[in-house]
């Protein structure tokens, strides 16, 4: 069963997903610089997590567009 969505549902996800990266990206920035490595690692596994999730979301918006 495919479902449609519209390029108005995807520009908005695509937003949602470039944003919540960049807060984890500031987050992973803030903890460097604090140099609080237990809080780096966290953030830094945070964004990886983002990341795929996104290129995931990504990829099933090509297949179903």
């Amino acid at each position: 069963m495919a479902v449609k969505i519209t390029q108005v549902e995807k520009d908005r996800m695509l937003v949602q997903i470039n944003s919540s990266r960049d807060k984890l990206s500031r987050a992973y920035a803030v903890a460097q610089d604090h140099s609080s490595q237990a809080w780096a690692q966290q953030a830094e596994a945070q964004m990886y997590t983002m990341l795929w999730k996104s290129y995931w979301v990504r990829y099933a918006l090509l297949c179903a567009a």
